[in-house]
């Protein structure tokens, strides 16, 4: 017997993109998956499980608009979908403070993990005979730490550290209570090689990122906080979902729930199911000037998506952007070329350090220059660092994260 789980997260409810408000984006984002799950559920194929990996607000003080928004959606999932259980927990964008109507929520069969306290005890699906333990392990930070056991009083630990710490507590409390039980952790977190944008990438270095591989012995992890719809290591059981709406203008329109088939002694089954945005995102780029002389048939095109123009013009005409918000009224961020010349270089910098595991040394000398600029003011000690940092990478694994097709479905 299976399993059924739909896998989503950082959804960023409340999120502004340039002054712009997305609440009613993400209304039609969430009606969607309240129609998905009605869906399924017709067709005699229900889920029994819905998983929020992190990140439900984009504040840790939401509007009430947005806590309005997930508080109605709450009610029509429990109105709708006897027999499914919805999970949440805290990303590194929420508050402690999400998690205070825990107990009442658990009545309807909602599950929000905020605090670290409870990580050691899973909620268990059972199913003719069967049974999943579902973890939930939150965004983990100094205000927020696993307790270490047998631990100094006061120390002070990384991120990194406290999640491997965490999933020892959650591995040894699972194999004592439930070795004979399918397991399903969900987290919010960065693993090591994960394809990050500009507007992930806001940690220094690698020093909160984790191995993958400490996830192998669940048979799925769902993670959120990486809003790239990703595969992580080579066990085909960990998978960012990717956020469920383009969130800025580097990423991509192509957005998606991971819907998963669990089912003992078995791989799990993932396929993917597509959003469908109401508005995407899009950056063009040439003269203003010539922009506000576009045909009907470009306008058309163009005026419902959320756009960057990035312009070349040397002097702007007077009103050109207000002209031309009149055209395109969604258009939300204008930026000279100049500008836009030295966010590539930026977006160079972090590619170049993306490439750790195909390139330690290109990664080491991206990262220096970034940092410290071309001078080396000694060479020997350079050369010395450098050497240690390929040492330690080739030690890490190498996610290979095109290897596992997923299959589409609407």
């Amino acid at each position: 017997m299976s399993f059924r789980i739909l896998h989503t997260a950082d959804w960023h409810l409340g999120k502004v993109l340039y002054e712009h408000e997305l609440l009613e984006d993400q209304s039609f984002f969430l009606n969607q998956l309240l129609d998905h799950l009605a869906k399924e559920k017709a067709a005699g194929k229900p889920y029994d499980a819905v998983i929020i990996s992190g990140d439900i607000y984009d504040t840790a003080n939401p509007s009430a608009a947005a806590m309005n928004l997930l508080d109605s959606f709450y009610v029509r999932f429990a109105e709708n979908n006897k027999g499914t259980h919805l999970f949440l927990i805290k990303g590194n964008h929420d508050s402690l403070r999400v998690g205070l109507n825990k107990s009442f929520l658990e009545m309807a069969d909602i599950h929000l993990s905020a605090e670290s306290c409870s990580i050691k005890k899973p909620v268990i699906l059972k199913k003719d005979g069967e049974k999943l333990c579902i973890y939930q392990l939150p965004f983990l930070s100094q205000v927020n730490p696993v307790e270490f056991e047998g631990d100094e009083k006061g120390r002070i630990h990384s991120q990194s550290e406290m999640i491997e710490e965490a999933c020892r507590q959650i591995k040894e409390a699972h194999q004592k209570n439930y070795s004979d039980c399918l397991s399903l952790l969900s987290a919010h977190l960065t693993t090591f090689g994960s394809i990050k944008s500009a507007y992930d990438d806001n940690s220094v270095g690698t020093i909160d990122e984790v191995d993958s591989s400490l996830f192998d012995s669940f048979d799925y992890t769902a993670l959120g906080h990486i809003h790239k719809l990703q595969k992580c290591g080579k066990t085909g059981r960990v998978w960012y979902s990717g956020s469920p709406l383009p969130y800025y203008f580097d990423s991509s329109n192509d957005t998606f729930f991971l819907d998963v088939i669990l089912e003992n002694g078995k791989e799990p089954v993932i396929t993917k199911a597509c959003i469908n945005p109401p508005h995407k995102v899009e950056r063009l780029e040439g003269k203003i000037s010539e922009y506000l002389a576009s045909n009907e048939d470009f306008v058309n095109e163009h005026k419902d998506n959320y756009l960057e123009f990035i312009y070349t013009d040397e002097v702007l005409e007077p009103n050109a952007i207000p002209k031309l918000k009149k055209l395109f009224p969604l258009a939300l961020s204008f930026r000279p070329k100049s500008s836009e010349n030295r966010r590539d270089e930026t977006l160079e910098a972090i590619e170049s350090r993306q490439s750790t595991f195909k390139d330690p040394s290109l990664y080491f000398d991206a990262f220096f220059k970034e940092n410290f600029g071309d001078e080396i003011s000694d060479m020997e000690l350079h050369k010395k660092a450098k050497d240690l940092f390929i040492s330690i990478a080739k030690e890490i694994e190498n996610p290979e994260t095109d290897d596992f097709e997923l299959t589409g479905e609407d």
